[in-house]
Parts: structure tokens; C-alpha cells; sequence
């Protein structure tokens, strides 16, 4: 029987295995995909094509077509111990979805602040696919009762409670540095005025 050149047979491992790097039974096909060693170039391509059509009449859609959760920039400012602060993020949801609770243990009380003063909210709307953030002086997470201080550099847990469109609800864990400003500030800062901190006085 003739051999396939091994650059052929590399193309066809690449080409299925990551398509079903989620895991089940799909792996279990890929798997058998690479084991097919020698067999002729048409043979390759009409198992592949079958063992395609099987894997996905057997397989549950991947959750990254169904529904992604993205958190974005997460920080927390800076707090002493037994004080409060708050945390801030961009959020997006891929299938749509509310966040309905928030929970840390570094902090007696967490809770959703809404804009201005930051009354406790309940809920927030999180729409498909559209980042919703939360920053100073809008929707943000507020922590009281810090059960040590939180320095800058200080790694802050999270669990954001997200209730999905049928109703199952989701913990989403976050870690969120302590800083000062966001990741976004720091960046623009430091671009806008790179050289301002050498400029001469007058004479």
C-alpha cells in the first residue's frame, strides 16, 4: 500500500483536531483521525468528510457558538481594611444574559452600585454581544466592610452571578488587581504626555 507523505498527513491532524478541541466524543474522532497512518490520499478524505458529518450529528454545539462570557480590565482601587471601594470592568455576554448578584470574600458586602451616588441596584442588563462597562460614576461593584487592606498590586476575588436567558444562573470567578486607574487610563497617560515630566522651566 502506498504511503502518504508525512507534510499530508501533518495537514490532516491540524486540519480536524482543532475543531474539536472541546472535548467528548469528538476528541475521541480526531483521535482516530491521526492513528490513520498510511491509508491512500481518497481514503483520508472520505473518512474525514464521514467522521466530520458523525461528529457533529452526535456532538452538542461548541459553547463558544452558543454563549461567551468576556470580563475585560478588571480593577479595583485601592482601600483600607474594613473600609470601601469598588471594582470596575467591561462586560460581554455572547448569548445575552443579567447580572443579578456579586459576591467576594475579601469583602463583607458586595453589591451592584448604580450611577451617581450609587445606590444598590439589583440587576443589569448585559445585551448580546454589546460591552457594557462599569466605571466611576456609573453602573459599577461596590465592596464594604474590606477584611484586610488592598494595596496596589493586591489581587481582588470576584463572583459575578450571571443569570442566562433560560433562566440558569452561572458564577463567574474574576481576579481583579488593585490599581489606581484602569489599564486603559495608564495607557492613554502614559501616550498623551510621554515627555511632559522633562520639559525645562520658563527662561
Amino acid at each position: 500500500m502506498r504511503r502518504s507523505p508525512p507534510a499530508y498527513r501533518m495537514a490532516c491532524q491540524q486540519r480536524v483536531a482543532p475543531r474539536y478541541s472541546g472535548g467528548g466524543r469528538p476528541d475521541i474522532i480526531a483521535a482516530n483521525v491521526k492513528q490513520i497512518g498510511y491509508i491512500g490520499r481518497d481514503r483520508v478524505a472520505r473518512l474525514v468528510a464521514t467522521l466530520t458529518a458523525v461528529a457533529f450529528a452526535l456532538s452538542p454545539v461548541p459553547a463558544l457558538a452558543t454563549g461567551v462570557f468576556v470580563v475585560d480590565f478588571p480593577w479595583v482601587r485601592p482601600a483600607a481594611r474594613g473600609g470601601t471601594t469598588e471594582a470596575f470592568m467591561e462586560l460581554t455576554s455572547g448569548e445575552g444574559g443579567t447580572l443579578v448578584a456579586v459576591r467576594s470574600e475579601v469583602a463583607a458586602h458586595a453589591y451592584l452600585a448604580g450611577p451617581g451616588q450609587g445606590s444598590a441596584e439589583k440587576t443589569l442588563l448585559l445585551p448580546s454581544g454589546a460591552p457594557v462597562v462599569l466605571a466611576p460614576g456609573s453602573y459599577r461593584v461596590r465592596l464594604a466592610g474590606l477584611a484586610r487592606t488592598l494595596q496596589v498590586g493586591d489581587r481582588v476575588p470576584l463572583v459575578l452571578v450571571i443569570e442566562t436567558p433560560d433562566g440558569r444562573r452561572e458564577d463567574l470567578r474574576v481576579d481583579a488587581e488593585v490599581r489606581r486607574r484602569s489599564t486603559v487610563d495608564d495607557h492613554l497617560h502614559g501616550h498623551s504626555h510621554p515627555h511632559e515630566a522633562r520639559r525645562p522651566s520658563g527662561g
